[in-house]
């Protein structure tokens, strides 16, 4: 499965509408698996910070999940977002209106 079908997949079990991870991911990477930002500190798809990964990782106790793999950005952002985190996400969440 592709990365923007599994994105639209992941968000749909989360109880999201897919466009909202899908224009997040379009707004955060454009869809560049290895995309860097904030001088090299967010990486990937959805552009974590390696902190926040680790602590959303073990918070919902998927220690194995690796920043630099685009599905486990989606897994774990798909779950952050149904459950009210994405603040983690303030620039483009403010520009999708997502947060106010």
């Amino acid at each position: 499965m592709d990365v923007k079908e599994f994105a639209e997949r992941t968000a749909r079990e989360a109880g999201l509408r897919p466009d909202l991870i899908q224009n997040l991911i379009r707004c955060e990477s454009e869809w560049k698996l290895d995309a860097k930002g904030d001088n090299g500190a967010s990486y990937g798809i959805l552009q974590f910070k390696a902190p926040t990964f680790a602590l959303f990782s073990k918070k919902y106790g998927l220690e194995d999940l690796e920043i630099e793999n685009p599905y486990h950005q989606i897994e774990l952002a798909s779950l952050m977002i149904r459950d009210g985190y994405i603040i983690h996400w303030k620039n483009c969440g403010k520009k999708l209106g997502l947060i106010k």
